[in-house]
């Protein structure tokens, strides 16, 4: 039996070759996106070196720390500064900070939390990062060129900077969000002239355009611009800092080298 083409539906077929092609598209955009993030260290002069953690992991606080890892650089390049990364284990962002700090001579301790609730459980968890530290010291020891590196903080009434001050008091903030109901509270204008004045704020540029906005609810007088010295912002990139990565790296390393 032969098929007469004039007689087929040729709309619907080409809706339906569009629709493949469009699908198509969509996972390879996809497996771009997954695979362009690396989830082990690629640079072979990097050493990753899982630390002992005693009875710390094993609290079932929430939220609970997956583990410690020191990563550093092989080849000798004297004293540089260290580094805390604290970030859920889905944060690749972090990830990919981690090594090419690290890259340039930087110490870094990576804490992994199994969860994305990290900054709302804060009383718990930083007296546990205390205490591993300090048993710890032959491996990774705390002094004045010590930062703690947070990756889009959710400012929550239970976020408080002083709970950092035990560990360093250099902390580098990456997107840090204000929440509704952390302005509501009382002490949301201290807290967050603290941070200006203290802390090191890095933005993309949408970002740092919406928490300038909302610095205008607690009718704070600080004059913040691109051109503060603590803060850094990026342009043409989302949240994650898409194809931004290496501007992301470059300036938090000038951040650390000049300080």
């Amino acid at each position: 039996m032969s098929i007469d083409i004039f007689r087929l539906d040729w709309i619907l077929i080409d809706t339906i070759i569009i629709l493949l092609l469009l699908v198509f598209f969509v996972v390879v955009k996809l497996f771009k996106w997954k695979n362009r993030w690396r989830n082990e260290l690629s640079n072979i002069s990097l050493k990753k070196q899982a630390l002992p953690t005693n009875n710390i992991i094993a609290d079932t606080s929430n939220p609970s720390i997956n583990g410690f890892n020191l990563v550093y650089s092989k080849v000798d390049s004297g004293e540089k500064s260290n580094l805390i990364f604290i970030r859920d284990k889905s944060d690749k962002l972090t990830q990919i900070l981690l090594e090419g700090i690290a890259t340039y001579g930087n110490k870094v301790l990576e804490i992994i939390v199994d969860s994305k609730r990290i900054y709302e459980d804060i009383q718990d968890l930083y007296p546990r990062i205390r205490s591993f530290i300090e048993s710890n010291k032959e491996n990774f020891s705390l002094g004045s060129e010590t930062y703690i590196l947070l990756n889009q903080v959710p400012l929550t009434p239970t976020f408080d900077l002083h709970f950092f001050k035990p560990i360093s008091e250099k902390i580098i903030l990456i997107n840090p969000e204000i929440t509704g109901i952390f302005l509501r509270t009382l002490q949301s204008r201290d807290l967050i002239m603290t941070l200006l004045e203290t802390s090191i704020l890095v933005f993309n540029k949408k970002k740092f355009n919406k928490f300038k906005t909302k610095l205008k609810k607690v009718d704070i007088a600080y004059q913040v611009s691109s051109e503060n010295t603590n803060i850094l912002v990026i342009n043409n990139c989302n949240k994650q800092f898409k194809y931004r990565e290496t501007v992301l790296l470059s300036g938090i390393l000038k951040i650390i080298n000049s300080k």
